[in-house]
């Protein structure tokens, strides 16, 4: 029977997409959401490899992924994400939701490599357990049956107790630790002894979320070999209690993931390089439409530092504020299509020149738009002169049309620019500024936005120096 596959995006055509290329090698089914990727779960799992994508409404990515961990631990997870959100995927990482992180958009070879690899590692995983199953049914069994199979497991099997003793069932505890297996027995020297001290905390909470659910629990944690080496371990345990609903032992197998570890690691380095090249690359950007346009110098970087402060205050994830980043420091980038002689003119501009300076927000646009971003970066540039009532350009949008991100670079824009000088007039201070969208608020500019910007200047003592 074909390994199942289940793929969660809110995009229905990406959905479909999936279905057809795959539907010959593995049994695919599609959930359009995080929740409705739980239920699949739920109802029709276990799958082998789950594959989300990270931006969707309501449950995202990282969310969906540590629920299905939980759910079914064997299940591989590999998440699809947008460039711009590596941080979120360095976090994913970080805390062992995913198997592979694949930017998008992913080619159709390159996608069916990781499904290839994932099909794999679940096989790996399943073929573990299914031994170690085998392996208890062989105990009861026969405790030389047992004992072979013990000897071929590749990972240390042991009996457990609650006061963090065990009881090895082989010699591997010695080839993992460098501590003979006699010390366990005896008791001189406790599994949990050997735990980092940095870990044990988080995996007492591990132990007593597994004790009150009355679940299976898998933890990874780090140990000090009698060597002075550290390892990474990966527990899979059971807890078995007795007939008055204390712990009578644990029962469970215990893996070093060092290897793996050090992959990760070396993974969440070159998601760092990645990250700073492409922040990198957005300054340089910017940095090109300053050259050409100098009264405006520092613009972008000072738009971008109020905006981020208003969406800190409205509660954005870092996420939601790295987008706003990205926007604040590319907002003018459509004025490279502007001819530098209009926007260094001293005085003010015509009719002509003022209807080629408003053709920067469409540029912009045209500029950025076949760019994967994760959100609505493009778009959101490209509406920050559009006004709640519709008297902005360059669509006339108005209200709930125009996104809250370019709402927000609206307001920050006016401030900043109000504030400082042009070509045509001297800086008309910041006073003048807050009153402009405080009179306009409602009007023009979204009132919760204008509201947060006058607390952070007259209340919380925000600068653009900062």
């Amino acid at each position: 029977m074909a390994p199942k596959v289940l793929f969660v995006d809110d995009d229905p055509n990406i959905l479909e997409a999936y279905q057809r290329q795959f539907w010959k090698q593995y049994q695919i089914d599609t959930a359009l959401a995080g929740d409705r990727g739980l239920e699949a779960v739920a109802k029709n799992g276990p799958y082998a490899v789950i594959v989300s994508d990270l931006k969707m409404p309501g449950m995202n990515g990282v969310q969906l992924l540590s629920r299905v961990r939980e759910m079914a631990p064997d299940s591989v997870r590999i998440m699809l994400t947008g460039f711009a959100e590596v941080q979120t995927a360095i976090d994913a990482v970080n805390e062992g939701n995913i198997f592979r992180f694949l930017t998008k958009p992913c080619q159709p070879d390159v996608l069916a490599r990781a499904l290839d690899a994932g099909i794999e590692q679940y096989r790996l995983i399943t073929a573990n357990r299914e031994l170690l199953e085998q392996s208890l049914g062989a105990w009861m069994r026969s405790e030389r049956e047992f004992g072979l199979l013990i000897k071929n497991i590749p990972a240390l099997v042991f009996k457990g107790y609650a006061d963090g003793s065990i009881d090895p069932l082989d010699n591997k505890v010695e080839k993992m630790t460098g501590y003979p297996k006699s010390l366990f027995e005896s008791r001189k020297l406790k599994w949990t002894d050997l735990i980092l001290e940095k870990d044990i905390g988080k995996t007492k909470q591990k132990f007593l979320r597994a004790l009150k659910g009355g679940r299976p629990y898998v933890r990874e944690y780090r140990i000090n070999c009698r060597d002075g080496k550290v390892l990474w371990i990966q527990e899979r345990s059971q807890i078995v209690l007795n007939h008055i609903g204390r712990i009578d032992y644990i029962s469970g197998v215990l893996f070093d993931i060092s290897r793996r570890k050090r992959g990760e690691e070396a993974l969440k380095k070159s998601l760092r390089r990645l990250r700073n090249a492409f922040r990198g690359t957005v300054k340089a950007l910017s940095s090109t439409l300053e050259m050409r346009d100098p009264y405006t110098s520092g613009h972008q970087m000072r738009v971008t530092l109020l905006a981020c402060a208003i969406g800190k205050k409205m509660g954005f994830s870092e996420d939601q504020l790295e987008a706003m980043r990205i926007i604040g420091s590319l907002h003018d980038i459509g004025k490279i299509a502007v001819p530098s002689e209009i926007l260094n003119k001293p005085g003010k501009v015509n009719e002509h020149e003022f209807s080629l300076i408003k053709m920067h927000a469409e540029a912009a646009f045209n500029i950025l738009k076949d760019i994967d971003f994760p959100c609505q970066i493009a778009e959101a540039i490209a509406q920050h002169h559009e006004r709640l009532d519709g008297s902005g350009y360059p669509k006339g949008l108005s209200g709930p049309e125009i996104l809250l991100q370019a709402r927000i670079l609206a307001v920050a824009d006016v401030v900043e620019a109000m504030s400082s000088h042009r070509p045509y007039r001297p800086g008309l201070g910041l006073e003048a500024a807050l009153k402009e969208i405080t009179q306009k608020k409602g009007i023009l500019y979204d009132p919760e936005v204008v509201d947060v910007c006058v607390r952070l200047f007259k209340e919380e003592g925000f600068t653009f120096d900062k």
